[in-house]
């Protein structure tokens, strides 16, 4: 999973300004921008190994297949970006209206477009269920009472406690953790102002609780139950220890950043590609998102280009819509795309150019008109709420 720094929906160029407060505006951080966009790629090529056919590179290691591990990724950059965001707050705990501000500010950066495409995705099931029916054919939708219960829980935002296989809009259980890291974010403030040594201590044992008890499957593929939700506060826990010792990466020179960044990066394959416990690429996500932050160095460099700032503002609608888009695109293909293709490898690129574009196309149109107008919308309401609460 996780604008300006956003935890839940790609950050902007826009300078961040807290809500919960009368500011000081934020810098934003670009590297951050340009690693959700291009994680929330490795995402969709994630899914699309469940797609038939693939080709000798998807195949040639383990990488595509264990890109799940870059929702571990977001969920790390969630609770740096989330503390950042708000480190007005770090030096004194959040009243009431501070809390309200923020859950009323998070639940509407992601529930809004994730129920857009929730809908969406039922209308044309309905409607793939009417004409199937009317055609007398075999109806291609699992109305069973188990993917109903799913729906709504999907609807509510409350799937991720569901214990059963994950359907429909399947990236949604990882928002539904999501917003369980947001309620319990005052409680991280609270404890961090109070009490540091034992806040930031609990956290640390949490987070390697549950990397020891998961290592015992050795898989993070985690997305329903106690377990899904215990893997995002994972995550998120050791983002917000980061931001707390952020100090100590700008404090290094552009060159020791570069090394971190490089060495980050290949930990990152290494354990992708060879058959280690998925918690040994955690480490290197932490390294990465703590060494990105000054925006200083070479993979700094390469993730804050215009084409990564232009993926990143669009990673929430990326990630929440593409398990709908490739499900429509296959829908297609299989019927009439790919005719008159008689190489398979040929196919299989053609299929995966049309889902990559067809991804980005849906969710540009998504940020544009729905995204930033529920954003702008926000900001007013927001706005008012802080006017007249004084």
């Amino acid at each position: 999973m996780a604008a300006s720094s956003r935890v839940d929906s790609p950050p902007s160029n826009e300078a961040v300004t807290s809500p919960l407060v009368d500011k000081v505006s934020l810098r934003p951080i670009r590297s951050h921008v340009g690693l959700r966009g291009v994680a929330a790629l490795f995402v969709i090529a994630y899914h699309l190994q469940y797609v038939s056919g693939h080709l000798p590179i998807e195949d040639a290691t383990t990488f595509f297949r264990r890109s799940y591990l870059m929702v571990d990724l977001f969920f790390v950059l969630s609770g740096f970006i989330i503390a950042y965001k708000y480190e007005e707050n770090q030096n004194t705990t959040m009243t009431r209206q501070d809390i309200k501000l923020f859950l009323i500010k998070r639940f509407d950066r992601i529930y809004p477009l994730h129920v857009l495409v929730l809908a969406t995705m039922l209308l044309f099931n309905i409607l793939l269920t009417l004409v199937y029916s009317a055609s007398g054919r075999a109806i291609p939708v699992n109305w069973t009472a188990a993917s109903i219960a799913m729906l709504v829980a999907q609807f509510l935002l409350v799937n991720v406690w569901m214990p059963f296989p994950n359907g429909w809009n399947i990236p949604s259980w990882s928002i539904s953790a999501e917003f369980v890291a947001y309620l319990v974010f005052p409680v991280m403030v609270w404890g961090s102002v109070r009490s540091p040594r034992i806040a930031y201590g609990g956290m640390a044992i949490a987070l390697l609780s549950f990397y020891v008890f998961v290592s015992r499957q050795g898989s993070l593929d985690l997305t329903g139950g106690v377990e899904a939700v215990a893997r995002c506060l994972a995550g998120f826990f050791a983002g917000f220890i980061v931001h707390s010792n952020r100090g100590l990466f700008e404090r290094m020179s552009t060159l020791k950043l570069s090394v971190l960044q490089i060495a980050s990066v290949a930990w990152i394959v290494v354990s992708m590609v060879t058959p280690v416990a998925d918690r040994y690429a955690v480490p290197a996500f932490i390294l990465l998102v703590g060494s990105t932050w000054p925006d200083r160095g070479i993979i700094a460099k390469v993730l804050s280009t215009k084409t990564t700032d232009w993926l990143g503002e669009r990673s929430y609608a990326v990630y929440i819509s593409h398990v709908f888009i490739i499900g429509l695109v296959n829908f297609v293909w299989l019927r009439t795309g790919q005719r008159g293709i008689s190489s398979p490898d040929v196919a299989r690129a053609v299929f995966l150019l049309l889902c990559f574009s067809s991804v980005l196309i849906v969710s540009n149109v998504l940020y544009g008109h729905v995204e930033r107008k529920i954003r702008s919308s926000m900001n007013r309401r927001l706005l008012r709420t802080n006017l007249k609460s004084k």
